[in-house]
């Protein structure tokens, strides 16, 4: 059982009357404040983040939605959410759980849950995940197919000391380029892959860490 499917779990007890709301909310907090912690204190090692990444728990106090996102008042945290396949469904008083990164005072969410009505973007934020990393391997797998493609094809063609062979260095040139530029731009994919997958890595560990599960 999920992080996700616990919460929900614990609504449905309260809804069946086998946990009052104060329970509830209390093995919530336990759970989503303890995923909170961890957060802030990950990375470990390397002593410098690449990324600052912020998680943040509290009350909605103001959201401007439009289509596909939203800018909302965390507390104090200016926050902004993207969501394309689904609507975002936070209003104004909701409690919600934002995982994301930090850039000019405002952390852009790559996951939220909203404790108030039990909307979250975790699936489709692990689905994400797979896509980006997914994408950057096969275009680093492309470039280097391309060079060494390339790099076999120039070493045995007879003619690139004739009139003929300027013709075909120009080609091996800009082929080489355009796969080092795609092997270049694989970066961007595979980083923030790497990035969203281990932030729910994280929160995983820590989820079973709670339920006395590792």
């Amino acid at each position: 059982m999920g992080l996700t499917e616990d919460l929900n779990r614990l609504d449905q007890l309260h809804d069946s009357g086998e946990l009052s709301r104060e329970q509830s909310d209390a093995e919530k907090s336990r759970i989503l404040d303890a995923c909170v912690n961890r957060i802030k204190k990950w990375p470990r090692s390397g002593g410098r983040r690449a990324i600052t990444q912020r998680a943040i728990r509290g009350i909605v106090t103001f959201i401007e939605l439009s289509q596909g996102s939203a800018v909302l008042w965390l507390e104090t945290q200016i926050v902004t959410i993207e969501r394309f396949a689904k609507p975002i469904l936070i209003s104004a008083g909701d409690r919600v759980l934002v995982v994301g990164t930090v850039t000019d005072e405002k952390l852009q969410a790559i996951l939220y849950i909203n404790e108030s009505n039990g909307d979250e973007s975790i699936k489709e934020s692990r689905k994400m995940a797979r896509k980006l990393l997914a994408t950057g391997t096969a275009m680093m797998f492309g470039a280097l197919a391309v060079l060494l493609t390339v790099a076999f094809a120039a070493l045995r063609d007879p003619t690139l000391q004739s009139a003929v062979g300027i013709a075909r260095i120009v080609i091996y040139t800009t082929s080489f380029a355009a796969a080092l530029t795609l092997g270049s731009l694989s970066i961007i994919p595979l980083g923030a892959g790497l990035l969203q997958r281990d932030l729910h890595q994280m929160i995983d560990r820590e989820y079973l860490k709670i339920r006395g599960l590792l």
